[in-house]
């Protein structure tokens, strides 16, 4: 079982994130809080937490140095920051300590989903197969249940949700579940109605979607944060998703 300590100096958001998920779900059977970096120091050290969800922005201002010392002592947790603002610089700080993601509060549930999901694949060594869903949970793009779809297809969905932002092909999730690429791509679209490039376009143009709406960074560093390289293969398929452009719509926002 996996252990989470979350670190913010508002009761209200410390309560927030505890309910957020159903972190049981996902393997966390300990959960610690703390409302200021000395008492998070103290908590880590009796707990070693594995997940640690920390406000960058405590009224202390010792985030950094706390996560310096935490890794001083081999605490070996892996960091989620979260804060109100999208100063780069504040991402360069989070970058220097090697944290995991870096969220803009209200946090958004899918985001967070998709942060926690990777760190368990890729740094606790968990397995995809091992994430017990909401019933509830829909999925972002086909607008279905999860649970209606079938193993292999939840578990290909459940794969582009904490790696859409890297290079995914075809090969790529063949090799990951022993398959011939080919061959799930067909399973992929017979039970989806959507062949596979085609439903990671639309999961990445909704993610871009949501940040151009909700952040001030600019168009250019979303579309790489959803896998684009290419600036005019974004701006063509965000038009042909949305039927406006990126910069229409972040004119709207303002």
């Amino acid at each position: 079982m996996y252990k989470l300590l979350i670190v913010d100096d508002e009761p209200a958001i410390l309560a927030g994130m505890r309910k957020i998920l159903d972190w049981e779900k996902y393997g966390f059977g300990e959960i610690a809080v703390a409302g200021s970096c000395q008492e998070a120091l103290e908590r880590a050290i009796v707990m070693r937490p594995d997940l640690c969800l920390v406000d960058v922005c405590l009224k202390d201002q010792k985030i950094y140095q706390l996560i310096e010392k935490l890794e001083k002592l081999g605490n070996g947790s892996n960091y989620i920051f979260m804060s109100g603002y999208s100063d780069f610089s504040y991402v360069q700080k989070a970058i220097r300590v090697n944290a995991a993601d870096y969220l803009l509060k209200p946090v958004n549930t899918d985001d967070l989903r998709a942060a926690v999901e990777k760190i368990i694949i890729t740094k606790l060594g968990g397995k995809i197969e091992d994430f017990q869903r909401d019933g509830a949970d829909m999925d972002p793009v086909l607008k279905r249940p999860l649970e209606e779809m079938s193993s292999l297809v939840g578990k290909i969905i459940t794969f582009v949700s904490a790696e859409y932002a890297g290079d995914l092909t075809l090969k790529l999730l063949g090799e990951k579940f022993f398959m011939n690429p080919a061959y799930l791509g067909q399973i992929f679209q017979q039970e989806t109605g959507m062949r596979f490039t085609e439903y990671l376009m639309h999961f990445r143009m909704n993610r871009a979607y949501a940040l151009i709406r909700n952040t001030n960074d600019k168009i250019s560093v979303i579309a790489s944060s959803v896998g684009y390289d290419n600036m005019s293969y974004f701006y063509t398929h965000f038009k042909a998703c949305f039927n406006i452009s990126p910069r229409d719509l972040r004119k709207e926002e303002m």
